[in-house]
């Protein structure tokens, strides 16, 4: 029984260390112009530990399309990404080097754009 309890505890521990030991990049943008505001999924969270850039889901949500660009508007990373369940993390699976970069988000509920930096 202390081993299950013990397990449980490791389980939420790792969940919750996202968002403790990484920072948070500030979001911004229009999310839900529905009005469905009773249905609408929480908008994902972005964070960066270490030079690894992560999208934190909330809520359940599909269809998630990650942009990454440099400084100089180069396409660093693209791609459509789904959480069938909400507490999920996506790492999102590039080395970043030194430099300054721009991620959007872009989903029916609205398009967020943060921008972050390398040293």
């Amino acid at each position: 029984m202390k081993s299950t309890h013990l397990i449980i505890l490791l389980l939420f521990t790792c969940l919750f260390s996202q968002s403790v030991l990484a920072d948070k990049i500030p979001i911004t943008g229009e999310w839900d112009e529905s009005g469905l505001r009773s249905s609408m999924p929480s908008p994902p969270e972005v964070y960066l530990e270490n030079g690894i850039l992560s999208v934190y889901f909330v809520d359940a949500l599909s269809d998630l399309t990650i942009t990454l660009r440099d400084s100089n508007g180069n396409l660093v990373y693209q791609a459509p990404i789904s959480s069938p369940t909400s507490g999920k993390s996506f790492i999102v699976p590039v080395s970043l080097s030194a430099g300054e970069y721009t991620i959007v988000l872009s989903h029916y509920w609205g398009i967020l754009t943060g921008q972050f930096e390398i040293e």
